[in-house]
Formats: C-alpha cells, sequence, structure tokens
C-alpha cells in the first residue's frame, strides 16, 4: 500500500511539474528558445537572445521536465490518447486537444511541429523517442554542456558532433511538444470531469 501512494504522488509530481513548466512558457516560445540556446551553444558566440539567466532558467525547466516524463513514460494507465482518425491524420479542427488556453496561443503555434501523426495521438510515444534521442543516462551531462558552450564562445561541436547536437534538438523538442499534449489534454479530462 506504502508503494502505491509514494507511486501515486511521484505521478502527481511529474504531472505538476508539467503544469508549471507550460505555466512559465508557451509551447510556441518554449521551442523557439530551445532553438536559439542549440544555435548558441553551435555558434563562436555566447547566446544574445536574452540574459544568461534565461539559459540557465530554461535548462533547468527541461531538466525537471525530463524527470516528470520519466516518471509519466513509466505510467501504466496512458489518459490522454485520443483514437486516430481513418486517415491516420490529425484533425487541426479539434483544437482542445493541442491548443493551450495560456499566454494567448493560438492553433498555428500550438500545433505540434515535429511530432508524427502517431506521437500525436499518443503523445506517451513520443516521450519514449525523446528519450531515445537523449538516453537518460546522458541527461545531466548533456544539458551541462549546453548551457557551456552557449553561454561561451567555443562552439559545442568541440564535444559533440553535428549530429549529436541535431538529435538533442530533436529530443527537446518531442519532449517539450509530447509534454504540452498531455498538458493541454490533462485540463480538458479535469474540466470534463468538473462540469
Amino acid at each position: 500500500m506504502l508503494t502505491k501512494t509514494s507511486k501515486e504522488d511521484s505521478l502527481y509530481v511529474a504531472y505538476k511539474t508539467i503544469d508549471e513548466f507550460f505555466d512559465s512558457y508557451s509551447i510556441h516560445n518554449a521551442v523557439r528558445q530551445i532553438q536559439d540556446v542549440i544555435k548558441a551553444a553551435t555558434d563562436n558566440q555566447p547566446y544574445k537572445m536574452g540574459q544568461a539567466y534565461d539559459v540557465v532558467f530554461l535548462l533547468e525547466n527541461l531538466s525537471a521536465l525530463y524527470r516528470a516524463a520519466l516518471v509519466i513514460g513509466n505510467e501504466k494507465e496512458k489518459k490522454v490518447i485520443i483514437n486516430a482518425r481513418e486517415n491516420g491524420y490529425p484533425q487541426m479542427t479539434q483544437l482542445q486537444y493541442y491548443v493551450s488556453t495560456n499566454h494567448a496561443n493560438n492553433q498555428w503555434n500550438c500545433f505540434p511541429r515535429y511530432l508524427t501523426a502517431e506521437q500525436y495521438f499518443n503523445p506517451y510515444k513520443a516521450i519514449q523517442e525523446a528519450f531515445v534521442e537523449i538516453p537518460i543516462d546522458n541527461w545531466d551531462s548533456v544539458l551541462k554542456e549546453i548551457q557551456r558552450y552557449a553561454l561561451s564562445d567555443e562552439p559545442i561541436d568541440l564535444e559533440q558532433s553535428s549530429y549529436n547536437v541535431l538529435c538533442i534538438q530533436l529530443g527537446l523538442q518531442l519532449l517539450v511538444e509530447a509534454c504540452h499534449l498531455l498538458y493541454v489534454r490533462l485540463r480538458l479530462e479535469r474540466k470534463q470531469k468538473e462540469e
């Protein structure tokens, strides 16, 4: 019984972490900032799109999001899977499944661009793919490298190949978009239960 309670607590904390991430960032801004930080890490110039603490804050929040996704990815009950349409493509008119209502988001900014149709319907699959792109064992060291090189004059390719950097960026974008779908759909589920 004690194990179940601690598991429920860890799930609650994981979903709360996702809520807090998207209370701080719109999906559009999170993806854009990931791109800006990765670009800075690959350039010979430090991050100039904001302050150094913006990079640190983003990477700390991505680390928390990754840890939350680890817990959620192991969850037995997958709550927010929606049924695929006959043609297999997402229905863009069903805004309730991907548009969050905070940060003045809109359909264009919220539609996931890095997920496959299958991952759109089942964001848990995208979370698993993010773990493939950035293995769990390397997560903390990868984020520290990104931070160090994004804030320095040296490019990250001194330690990572261009292909690895591309995989890191893809993994981060998959993670953020999948977690955003969880965020939107769980809020929808809670709202429907309240009604």
